[in-house]
């Protein structure tokens, strides 16, 4: 670049220094969004694996640590059963927490002598059963319905039934597998049909205590 001094002469200064700042600048921010998108994936997969490993909880911890780790290999995470922890919370052996650190490749930032960056991740799940439920509708269908099964978890195939489904036997999936319930306390099951059928299209409006 050309400038002139006080005296309109013309001297020449180089922007190169400039220009390798900028592209320091430029390759720390794209290490930086490398570096994320790899985190990111990586958390993805290990909440999904405290997820599968909490359905075999509290039943079962060395299941929950197997499915854990079985999930997350199954997404690219290698994961040693000691990353897995059980531990106790509200009840015994109802807590999984998973955390998984792994060297991502740094590309670029070879130039520099760095071959890899360390990358972290760490989930946490819970299994129980909860205090209250709201809009719960009237309904309830055996839990030895085959379509409610699901050998082993985590579960990969459909756990519901289509409300569609409960009408008179010999119609549907559940045809004749189901009851209707009278959600009021103390109300002697003396609920009439309108809040039945209240019940049925929106839940009940009510915290309906949940019993163990």
């Amino acid at each position: 670049m050309a400038v002139s001094d006080s005296g309109g002469r013309f001297q020449l200064r180089s922007e190169r220094g400039q220009v390798v700042v900028l592209t320091v600048v430029a390759m720390v921010v794209i290490l930086g969004m490398a570096a994320m998108a790899t985190q990111r994936h990586d958390q993805s997969v290990v909440d999904a694996a405290a997820l599968a490993g909490a359905q075999a909880l509290p039943d079962d911890p060395a299941q929950a640590v197997s499915l854990a780790v079985e999930y997350a290999g199954k997404n690219g995470i290698t994961l040693a059963p000691s990353e897995v922890r059980i531990s106790s919370a509200v009840g015994a052996n109802d807590t999984i927490r998973v955390a998984a650190a792994r060297p991502a490749p740094t590309f670029f930032a070879k130039i520099f002598g760095l071959n890899s960056v360390q990358v972290g991740a760490s989930a946490g799940a819970r299994a129980g059963l909860p205090a209250a439920a709201r809009f719960v509708a009237p309904i309830v269908v055996p839990i030895t319905n085959p379509n409610l099964q699901c050998t082993p978890p985590p579960c990969t195939n459909q756990t519901s039934i289509d409300l569609l489904d409960l009408h008179h036997p010999g119609g549907g999936n559940a045809a004749g597998s189901f009851a209707l319930l009278d959600l009021i306390q103390n109300d002697g099951g003396s609920v009439g049909s309108g809040i039945l059928a209240d019940w049925m299209a929106h839940g009940n409006n009510d915290e309906m205590p949940l019993g163990i």
